[in-house]
């Protein structure tokens, strides 16, 4: 929702096509989807978190059992989104696209690269100096509201009180086999999405 709402509204990625089509009904399609998508974030930190707390081992020394569980389900938050990042940056750096890259540029880059261009040939003998002036001009008219700053402001935020309004549950172990179900999901989908992706090039 966070992509969808943040896509809609600066015009990239998917939502690049709802930009154009729904001209400024965009705003609010975009408000609407965030707001959904900080309800759901809310939702699933409330309904999630304790029990993720509760999965943690608890070691015998240090502080109390409840901040060594928290600090750990911490710990592993920051590191699955520590692999994730790594896995979307590695992948950029190793097979860069340019029509990604495009798609993923927001619609006022875009409208500023285009009017640039066209200044430029407009304007032969004009050098990089007066470039750079003309560019900062466009940026400036093309200036957007930061709505993917302050929409992933407000999605940490719901996160956050979501955790924080999360009842306790007593402690759990996870038996091996789910674990190991979710880690053969996770290579298998990664592996289908890999092949999947190899096929159209």
């Amino acid at each position: 929702m966070f992509y969808l709402a943040t896509g809609t509204w600066h015009g990239y990625g998917d939502g690049r096509l709802i930009h154009t089509l729904t001209g400024d009904a965009r705003y609010p399609i975009a408000v609407v989807a965030g707001l959904v998508g900080c309800a759901a974030g809310f939702a699933g930190a409330r309904f999630l978190f304790a029990t993720l707390i509760a999965t943690m081992p608890s070691p015998d020394s240090g502080p109390g059992p409840g901040r060594r569980r928290l600090a750990a389900a911490l710990l592993a938050i920051a590191a699955a989104t520590a692999v994730n990042v790594a896995l979307d940056l590695g992948e950029l750096h190793l097979r860069p696209n340019p029509v990604y890259a495009v798609t993923m540029q927001p619609e006022r880059d875009r409208a500023v690269a285009r009017e640039l261009a066209a200044w430029q040939r407009a304007q032969p003998e004009a050098g990089e100096a007066e470039r750079e002036a003309q560019k900062r001009v466009l940026v400036a008219e093309h200036r957007d509201f930061p709505f993917l700053w302050l929409l992933g402001a407000s999605l940490i935020v719901a996160i956050v009180v979501g955790a924080a309004r999360s009842p306790q549950v007593p402690e759990r172990r996870l038996a091996p086999r789910p674990v190991i179900v979710a880690c053969l999901a996770a290579v298998i989908s990664t592996v289908t999405v890999i092949a999947i992706d190899a096929s159209f090039h």
